[in-house]
């Protein structure tokens, strides 16, 4: 029999050696094994988390950390887990549409911006009202505006210094206000070179009796209506809330400014709306379609949204000399938001691109 340096049979040796070292062997393969599930649990962010599809998206490193910039920028935080991965998700679809769009090289783009992380039905439930019903218009209502050769081939009024900085109307449906106080604003200072910030809590708040439904949604020319009986402050004496309030009846008791009537610009005439915004900036109705609206960022938009009216906007310009034709609309969404809160639409014949040569109305002094 042979032995081997330690005098013991080998076959003996192999025995003792393999139950000394099997052991240890065992206890080092559960230490690395159990080492990644000790990692999971001390991320306080995958504390607890089973479901396939959350770790699926904790796998993709690098839309995480886009999504954690957006937060940051938009200092924005969620309460539960839950609604962290909901609104990752909604990045995540949201982002992927934006790349998508802007490989296509249309004639408008799209960006990460404030709304990045609301699903569509979660972004027209916040920041769209319900389709309006288009009224019947009297032809007596229907001002008439002629072709004008004399009229600029080009023009913003911006730069005459008739439209006020951009205004952010928050989680309330409240643009046909922002829309209404925008164009009488515009209107004051072409007709006496002054002008202030007028009020759209005071149309959210009292308005009710001429039809509209404060954050519930309504129309330029309901808060025209009103401001011909009652006049509008000035913002700075009745601040913006962004929510139904009742109405401050103490605060409105001097109004800053009136108007004498309000007028349509004859519907789905291009012809007649483009010589009008040769006078004054108009309140328009749009279909703001969320596919477009939601992240635009810059350039004509020249794809329809339909004609489903649920947002109110407001023409402060054109530019015929472009090789699209198109007009300049105020939004009030924040200056964040597209072209520093505009929007560049093309202009078209017939009810227009997103329904814009709709519905077209002014206050008149």
């Amino acid at each position: 029999m042979m032995e081997n340096s330690f005098g013991i049979d080998s076959k003996k040796t192999f025995k003792r050696y393999t139950r000394f070292l099997l052991p240890i062997f065992g206890l080092i393969l559960i230490v690395f094994s159990i080492l990644p599930i000790l990692n999971f649990i001390n991320d306080p962010i995958r504390q607890g988390f089973s479901d396939p599809f959350k770790r699926k998206l904790r796998q993709k490193i690098s839309d995480e950390n886009e999504f954690q910039e957006f937060l940051e920028r938009y200092n924005k935080n969620y309460e539960t887990e839950d609604e962290y991965f909901t609104h990752f998700k909604n990045f995540l679809i949201n982002y992927s549409f934006i790349r998508y769009h802007n490989m296509l090289g249309k004639s408008w783009t799209l960006s990460i911006n404030k709304f990045a992380d609301l699903s569509t039905t979660d972004f027209q439930s916040q920041f769209l009202m319900n389709k309006i019903d288009i009224p019947l218009i009297s032809n007596k209502k229907i001002a008439t505006f002629e072709e004008n050769p004399q009229i600029p081939v080009d023009l913003d009024w911006r730069d005459t210094g008739a439209v006020l900085p951009i205004r952010d109307q928050g989680r309330c449906f409240s643009s046909w206000a922002f829309s209404a106080a925008s164009s009488i604003e515009s209107l004051q200072y072409i007709a006496t070179n002054k002008t202030a910030s007028l009020s759209p809590q005071q149309l959210v708040d009292c308005s009710g009796s001429f039809g509209s439904e404060g954050c519930y949604g309504g129309t330029p020319s309901q808060a025209f209506s009103y401001v011909i009986l009652n006049g509008i402050v000035k913002d700075s004496k009745y601040p913006y809330l962004s929510t139904n309030e009742d109405c401050q009846k103490k605060k409105i008791k001097k109004p800053y400014v009136k108007i004498s009537d309000f007028n349509y610009v004859s519907p789905n005439d291009a012809e007649s709306l483009l010589n009008a915004v040769a006078q004054q900036p108009i309140s328009v109705m749009v279909d703001a379609d969320p596919k477009i609206w939601q992240f635009y960022h810059s350039g004509i938009l020249t794809e329809d949204c339909g004609t489903g009216l649920n947002h109110a906007v407001v023409i402060v310009g054109y530019n015929n000399t472009d090789a699209t034709p198109y007009w300049i609309v105020r939004n009030s969404w924040g200056n964040w938001w597209g072209e520093e809160g505009y929007i560049r639409i093309a202009n078209v014949a017939g009810s227009g691109i997103c329904g814009i040569n709709m519905l077209p109305t002014f206050p008149i002094f």
